[in-house]
């Protein structure tokens, strides 16, 4: 578990630890330079302090200085020819010149290791100055050592193969050079000849040993972008170890030993505890370092697991941005090979993402409509792997024959050097604006005939008035020449009862505040007589909502006008059809039901006067004369509530079904008994209705549900609601168990007289469900039914919510 508390260090990117070293190698070429003239000054003007540090030490020989002279000039001449524009003349020549020094390195230490090897002299020890042949630590007289010549031969080829960019050889060589001159200065410091001396010749001198360390260290910084050193300098956890561990593993070991072998030989401890205590020392400093490079390293790996989940999400948003957009999008490596695609070109080709990443781009199923296409996809990435950005129109395929065009891009990502690392293609689907400019043409062009060849008058006035076009169907219709119409205005030739009404909504229009408006208006004919028009209007502005015109339709409308005014007169004429029916209602209501009611007091009568003299036969008719006139008085009050349902509608008011139902069973309850029936009802709604049309509706279909049962079983009845799906309506439901009727006579039952029983087995009038269709579509709704013989019926009508 990582500490959340825990800051992870700050890590020095590679490019920036990069440019420190490369000026540190600059610094180093310089130190090595000064040493070089330093010792030559000493040696030119005999102080020996110049020429050896410590008078028992040996001295720095001229040819040595001479060659870190050269050295140090090479890898200076070398950094500034790659610190140089590539392209420039100078580049050129610093490089030349490092190159020539390297030889002249190779060649001064190969000269006096082949005199050591041959024993042979060349006469190159003494060019410059004698040395005495008794001179500390000299075998040879002004001879370099052994060991010094064989180091400028490999620093040389190091700087050699530097200029030629053969890194790794060149810092193999470089190791090997620090590794010697290192091994010296340990022997200075040890005092171990051993180290720095090769038998009895002359000994490697420890500033010698100093600048041969320092010139490695240039060299291996200078190429520290490459080879080995690549390693060191990376921003990652293995170069931080690096850098963090190798300073110690080469400074503290030496510095250790030598204070060890310092209080030995000063007899402060006996060589074991020496031992001892350097390994101790080891330890400590070693463990303690080791623990704190591991909490950098946790630290390091805390941050980098904080990046790579924040990459993660950053990956995710960009492949839900990438996948989802609605552009054709992809990848590409400057040679045109496909490294990623979006969801959506894919599904456009029909092809699956391993189909076509990793391979060349024009290869793909969108651009093998045709060789011309791939071989035009070829030369744009070409173009566009120069740092060119391409962009035309072409067709590619999709899913089976799917053909589009699209608005195809290409657009190169450099990186910080200016080079072409990527191409980003991009494609935009702009076929349907093709084809919405192809049908923006036709449509213009269907405009034009149908505004010319339209049936109806078609007219673009302008903001005045003017008649800025018109059509034939106009010309006739108003009977004017085109010219005559074009030069005349519309309020010219509108009647004056309607002008003012028209230039009024032009007047809303132009403001604003309507988009369009129709009227009914009358025009002079040119012949002087009026004709009724429709006209409707709308006004077309331009980008800057600036009227141009109106567009103005005139239908004829004459004849239409005739027929409403005969309408009108035969509405008149109803109303007066519907009081007269009304008043013949209320004739028939007294006229036939007076008679009636005398034939009741008559029958009562006989009945209770002579009902002991007549036999069982007399009083069978005094029965049937009963039965007959109460069915003439159903007969008569139905006939004139279904008068009444057409002539006298009273306002909908707020009615409660479920009160309604309750009152109507009280009505049934003799029939309930009779029947032994059950009547289950659900709540119901409260809905816009008649109280008195709602009562005598769920009378006559609980009536009838519970008439039209089986003998022998007694009727069930089910009455609920339910949603119709319209949004203001419920549908009521009355569900029986009764003998039912064939599906054939849906819609017959409800025509007035219709019956499908005979009054032997079912009394009825034949107008119950006449009654009820009429009261539910005067309340807007719709009645229906459904039964299967000898399965019951359902009958269902619609009725509107109450408003809130």
């Amino acid at each position: 578990m990582t500490n959340d508390n825990t800051q992870a260090p700050d890590i020095q990117p590679t490019h920036l630890i990069s440019s420190r070293l490369k000026s540190f190698s600059k610094a180093a070429s310089l130190i090595v330079i000064g040493i070089g003239c330093l010792v030559l000054l000493g040696w030119m003007f005999n102080l020996s302090l110049l020429n050896r540090i410590v008078p028992e030490w040996g001295t720095m020989k001229a040819n040595t200085a001479i060659g870190f002279i050269v050295s140090g000039i090479s890898l200076y001449l070398w950094l500034m020819g790659n610190w140089e524009s590539k392209q420039s003349s100078s580049y050129r020549l610093s490089l030349i010149g490092s190159q020539v020094l390297a030889v002249f390195v190779i060649v001064l230490g190969l000269l006096t290791f082949l005199e050591y090897s041959f024993n042979l002299d060349f006469g190159i020890d003494q060019l410059l100055f004698d040395q005495r042949l008794d001179a500390v630590d000299t075998a040879a007289g002004s001879r370099m050592a052994p060991n010094t010549a064989s180091n400028f031969l490999l620093l040389g080829s190091a700087l050699l193969l530097l200029g030629r960019r053969a890194y790794c050889s060149s810092q193999f060589f470089t190791l090997l050079v620090f590794l010697v001159a290192f091994l010296g200065l340990m022997g200075h410091l040890y005092q171990i000849p051993l180290f720095y001396r090769i038998g009895s010749y002359t000994g490697m001198a420890i500033h010698t040993a100093i600048s041969f360390i320092v010139m490695a260290i240039g060299i291996l910084s200078a190429g520290a972008n490459w080879g080995a050193m690549k390693v060191v300098i990376s921003d990652r956890a293995g170069g931080i170890m690096a850098r963090s561990i190798l300073p110690l593993v080469i400074s503290i070991p030496p510095v250790l030993g030598w204070l060890v072998l310092w209080g030995f030989r000063a007899d402060i401890y006996p060589p074991t505890v020496g031992f001892a205590f350097r390994s101790v020392l080891t330890m400590v400093i070693f463990g303690g370092f080791i623990w704190c490079n591991a909490k950098r390293l946790n630290a390091l790996d805390a941050q980098r697991q904080r990046f790579q989940q924040a990459l993660l999400e950053s990956e995710q948003k960009f492949h839900a941005i990438f996948d989802q957009t609605f552009q054709f999008i992809g990848l590409l490596k400057p040679d045109g090979i496909l490294i990623q695609a979006n969801q959506t070109a894919l599904d456009f080709g029909g092809v699956r993402r391993d189909e076509v990443i990793g391979k060349p781009f024009w290869q793909a199923r969108w651009w093998t409509i045709s060789p011309q296409t791939q071989a035009q996809l070829k030369d744009a990435i070409a173009k566009a792997a120069q740092g060119e950005f391409i962009r035309y129109k072409v067709d590619v395929q999709g899913v089976g024959d799917t053909i589009v065009t699209i608005d195809f891009s290409l657009k190169p990502v450099t990186d910080s050097l200016g080079k072409v690392v990527l191409l980003i293609p991009e494609g935009r689907d702009i076929t349907e604006l093709k084809q919405i400019e192809e049908k923006l043409r036709e449509s213009e062009e269907r405009f034009r005939r149908a505004f010319d060849d339209a049936a109806t008058g078609e007219a673009l006035v302008s903001p005045d008035g003017h008649f800025l076009r018109v059509n034939h169907a106009l010309c006739e219709l108003l009977g004017y020449q085109e010219s005559e119409l074009l030069a005349t205005t519309f309020q010219d030739i509108t009647h004056p009862d309607d002008l003012d009404a028209d230039i009024q909504y032009t007047h809303q229009m132009l403001a604003g505040e309507i988009q369009t408006y129709a009227m009914e208006k009358r025009y002079f004919h040119q012949q002087g007589h009026l004709i009724w028009v429709l006209l409707s209007v709308s006004l077309v502005r331009d980008t800057q909502e600036k009227p141009l015109y109106f567009v103005g339709q005139i239908q004829d409308i004459t004849q239409i006008k005739q027929t409403q005014n005969q309408m009108k007169t035969l509405v008149t004429e109803l109303e007066r059809s519907n009081r007269e029916l009304e008043d013949f209602a209320s004739v028939v209501s007294h006229d036939l039901l007076s008679p009636l009611h005398k034939m009741q007091m008559l029958n009562d009568l006989l009945t209770e006067e002579y009902s002991q003299v007549l036999d069982e036969q007399g009083q069978e008719y005094l029965e049937r004369m009963r039965q007959v006139k109460n069915r003439m008085q159903t007969f008569i009050n139905e006939l004139l509530m279904l008068s009444r349902l057409t002539t006298q509608d009273q306002p909908l008011v707020s009615v409660n079904l479920n009160t309604v139902v309750q009152e109507v069973l009280s009505d049934l309850d003799v029939q309930l008994k009779e029947t032994h029936g059950i009547v289950d009802v659900e709540e119901l709604p409260t809905v816009e209705a008649d109280p008195l049309q709602m009562h005598q509706l769920m009378q006559n279909l609980l009536s009838n549900a519970l008439k039209f049962h089986h003998p022998e079983t007694a009727p069930i009845v089910k009455v609920y609601s339910q949603e119709n799906g319209l949004g203001d309506q419920y549908q009521i439901v009355i569900n029986d168990n009764g003998i039912g009727f064939k599906p054939e006579y849906n819609e017959q039952i409800f025509e007035a007289f219709q019956r499908l029983h005979s009054r032997r087995h079912y009394e009825g009038t034949g107008l119950g469900l006449t009654i009820c269709r009429k009261i539910v579509q005067r309340h807007g709704g719709t009645i229906t039914a459904s039964s299967v013989p000898g399965e019951g019926a359902t009958f269902m009508f619609t009725i509107t919510k109450k408003r809130r």
